[in-house]
């Protein structure tokens, strides 16, 4: 059994009755902006993924946490040794196998894992520790990341796409986050049948460069 709810690396401290969510709404388009730049794997392990590895805020280190979390079957997009992903998963059960050449496919079930939670969370990973040639030393203060997606209008009344840092982080290095659709989300309903489209997209801003993007969708059926 592990916990696939993250607690929500910030300054506000939210945990996993309360993270910050993505909130059901009007569908969205996903995927629409800027070409990706970069070389992208599907169905693969992420360069870290550790409930082990310990937040270091002086350092820049906001990993996953919870406890016991595994890695797989993400969808990573890389270049010059910067790493972002993503990945649909079980709700403390474990991982979903990735389908799909360059977008993540996953396969759920509608229902609850417990209380209002749906049975499965998207997991987002951005690692700059490697970087090479001129984006070696930059943190995510240099870059926007954002996600775009269909599961809601907005998130905490920021429209979507949205700045997945929320404003903090600027020093960050390694961050990861796992979210239930169900966080702060009133009209979310686990049991309908849709599906769910997500991308996350890391675009320089301190200096000039493509974005890199990775983008993973989830099929919910009975």
């Amino acid at each position: 059994m592990i916990s696939c709810d993250s607690e929500i690396n910030s300054s506000q401290n939210t945990t996993d009755s309360d993270a910050i969510n993505i909130q059901s709404g009007k569908k969205q388009t996903v995927g629409s902006g800027a070409k990706s730049i970069g070389k992208v794997t599907v169905g693969t392990d992420a360069s870290v993924w550790d409930s082990d590895i310990p937040r270091d805020d002086t350092e820049g280190i906001y990993p996953i946490g919870g406890s016991g979390q595994i890695n797989g079957e993400f969808a990573i997009a890389e270049r010059k040794g910067i790493q972002i992903g993503m990945r649909i998963q079980e709700r403390r059960e474990g991982t979903y196998e990735a389908s799909g050449k360059r977008v993540g496919v996953y396969e759920s079930e509608t229902g609850f894992s417990s209380g209002t939670r749906a049975v499965w969370n998207y997991d987002w990973h951005v690692d700059l520790r490697n970087a090479e040639g001129k984006l070696a030393g930059k943190t995510l203060g240099d870059y926007d990341l954002t996600l775009e997606t269909d599961i809601a209008e907005s998130i905490f009344g920021f429209n979507v796409p949205f700045d997945l840092t929320f404003g903090d982080f600027n020093n960050g290095v390694l961050y990861q986050g796992s979210f239930n659709p169900d966080f702060g989300n009133d009209t979310f309903d686990p049991t309908l049948e849709a599906t769910y489209s997500f991308r996350l997209v890391l675009t320089p801003k301190t200096f000039n460069g493509g974005p890199l993007a990775i983008k993973v969708q989830v099929n919910v059926t009975d």
